[in-house]
């Protein structure tokens, strides 16, 4: 059926983040897990408890790293290998992802994401279609209240998709729609939300706007070394530079990044050079590279080129031992 029209251009709509900040949150994944060599596994398949507490140490920007990592299974960006997970090798690529196209695919995503994410979505008979007509509707409205998104909705499905499970009663379907889009969907930046109650404003992300090239800086580098992050300005280029630091904080739309010495290590065990690091923080940032943080950074890369391995030790192995020592 056609979608209803609203009249929608007197609403107050924020933004939904640029794609590049989900981006980023997934990248972050693959980086604590790479460091870590994996995350053990139970026999059932659940996460090893002590495991998943280091890695959770390895996130400080995502308190809900176990929502991320179950993003990244649902991507194929993470594989179980001798009852481990481990980043795949299509993982590598994922920083050169087009953000359209990659909105396109959490949108898919979510369809198939675990229903305890949306509590009163294990109170719908049907979620799963639900959840694709919802999907397939933000791809087609402008800004619009969550009461005119819930009567497209009612509008645009058959009845019996929004019946109860044998466990719910009355209409469900429309506690779930509100803790789905407070929940996952803005988790993953397909909504934006502002204001309260049924005169909330949804924006969606799906409308399959191009978006507009990066054309500003991407960052500012700070004495202290921390990098202040604007993920709409990133393109795949300053996406790989951002491996050699680690993020603090992730904010609506921006995000915050340290330089350290174990992510300078990583990054430069991995294949970056100190040249191209160098030049692509200057390159991107919107004001000079300071002083202090560009001869700390010649320093730990001259210390690093020292040091020699003992013998019959992986060098990358006992650098990144070292450091984190």
């Amino acid at each position: 059926p056609p979608v209803p029209e609203g009249r929608t251009a007197h609403l107050s709509a924020a933004q939904p983040p640029a794609p590049q900040l989900v981006l980023l949150k997934m990248l972050e994944v693959l980086r604590a897990l790479n460091r870590e060599g994996g995350l053990a596994l139970t026999k059932g398949g659940g996460y090893n408890r002590n495991a998943f507490k280091r890695l959770q140490k390895r996130l400080p920007a995502l308190p809900d790293a176990e929502f991320w990592l179950e993003v990244c299974q649902g991507g194929n960006l993470l594989e179980e290998h001798n009852d481990t997970l481990r980043p795949t090798p299509a993982s590598e690529r994922l920083a050169k992802s087009d953000p359209q196209d990659l909105l396109t695919g959490l949108g898919k995503l979510y369809v198939s994401l675990g229903s305890s994410h949306e509590s009163a979505g294990q109170m719908v008979a049907h979620l799963g279609p639900l959840r694709s007509s919802l999907i397939a509707l933000l791809g087609q409205l402008p800004p619009t209240t969550l009461a005119g998104l819930s009567a497209a909705l009612e509008t645009c499905t058959p009845d019996i998709l929004r019946l109860p499970s044998l466990r719910g009663q009355g209409v469900q379907w429309r506690v779930w729609l509100g803790e789905a889009l407070s929940g996952p969907l803005r988790q993953l930046g397909l909504v934006a939300l502002s204001g309260e109650g049924e005169q909330q404003v949804v924006t969606s992300a799906l409308l399959n706007v191009p978006a507009a090239a990066p054309s500003g800086p991407a960052w500012v580098v700070q004495p202290n070394f921390e990098l202040v992050v604007y993920p709409a300005q990133l393109n795949a280029e300053g996406m790989e530079l951002l491996a050699a630091a680690e993020a603090l904080r992730f904010d609506d739309h921006s995000a915050s990044y340290r330089l350290s010495r174990e992510s300078v290590y990583t990054a430069l065990e991995n294949g970056l050079s100190l040249e191209s690091l160098l030049a692509g923080l200057e390159k991107y940032s919107a004001a000079p590279l300071p002083p202090g943080v560009r001869s700390t950074l010649q320093g730990w890369a001259a210390r690093r080129e020292r040091l020699v391995a003992p013998v019959g030790l992986p060098r990358r192995a006992w650098l990144l031992g070292l450091v984190a020592g």
